[in-house]
Formats: structure tokens, sequence, C-alpha cells
């Protein structure tokens, strides 16, 4: 990964994550001060406070980057539209949810099997982990249009704008309904 990539990453996230305030400020109420919409910065830090009074913040850390990384890579596979398309991103976001509440549900409180543990992992942090794959496959199909040219750029608005609303939707789950 270049620095690009990395700089976008972050941007990209930080940017969903404004968007996920704006979003749950226009979904929830229908009149608004100046305040709220103006003053971002306080607000973006009492979501993480949200978030980090239940995750670990090198935890977290951790997984949006390993899971960037992957979203990152499948993108480099092949300059295929469908591959940079946003199709893996929408059959993580349905399939995630669903397979987090089977492992939950077929969960073994104790044990020393690793693949047990890979399950629990995986039940607290999915949506983290979605969120990182979706930030860093964003960003991969951005450098790809930007700098190698292999995709168009309506191809890129569609994919990013299904992207994004997906992690608006993953985030604003977690940190307004969940908490």
């Amino acid at each position: 990964m270049n620095l690009h990539i990395i700089s976008t990453f972050i941007i990209y996230t930080v940017l969903v994550f404004v968007l996920t305030y704006y979003f749950n400020l226009f979904a929830s109420k229908t009149e608004y001060t100046r305040s709220e919409l103006s003053n971002i910065v306080p607000q973006l830090g009492i979501m993480l406070s949200k978030i980090y009074a239940n995750y670990s913040l090198l935890g977290l850390t951790g997984i949006m980057l390993f899971s960037g990384i992957a979203g990152n890579l499948i993108p480099s596979i092949s300059s295929s539209a469908i591959v940079n398309s946003c199709l893996l991103c929408l059959i993580f976001y349905f399939t995630g949810p669903r397979l987090a509440v089977y492992f939950e549900q077929t969960r073994v409180t104790i044990s020393d099997n690793t693949l047990d543990n890979i399950q629990i992992f995986f039940v607290r942090y999915y949506r983290y982990i979605l969120l990182g794959f979706n930030s860093g496959f964003a960003s991969k199909i951005m450098y790809n249009w930007a700098v190698l040219e292999i995709i168009s750029f309506l191809w890129l608005v569609i994919n990013v704008f299904i992207i994004t609303a997906l992690s608006v939707l993953i985030l604003r789950d977690d940190i307004f309904h969940n908490l």
C-alpha cells in the first residue's frame, strides 16, 4: 500500500463518521440548532467516546487496519468492473450480521479452540470489520480510478456512494441504536 491509499483510507473513514452523524441527526429530528449543524468536532468526540466505551482503542484500530488492508487487496486482483464494484461489500453487509447471529447462537462460552475464539471475536467486532473492509475497498477503487485509470468516473461514483451508504448504516446501527 502506498501513501495515497493510506491517506484516502483515513480521510474516507473520517468522512463516513461525519456523514453518520448528519444522517442520524436528519433522520431523528425535524428541527435543528445551529450548534448541531456546525459543531461537528465535539459531536465526533461524543460518537468516538460511545464506541470506545464498549471497545478497546487498540483493538478497534487493529481491526480497522487489518480489514482495511483486506478490502484494499480485493480490487488489486483484477481490473474487471465486477471486482471493482461494491458487490462484495453488499454481500458482506447482508451476510455479516446473519453470520454474527449464527455464531452467537452456537457459541461455546469456554473453549481453548482457536475457531471458537475467532467466532467470539467476529461476533463482537463484525461491524468494525465490515467498516474497515468498506473503507479499504472504497479507497482502493478511488485509487484505481484516479491513478491507474481502470474504472470510469461514473462507475466509481455509483460504487463509492453505495459503499458509503452501507458504512453509514453500519456505524449508525452501532453508535446510535445499540448503545
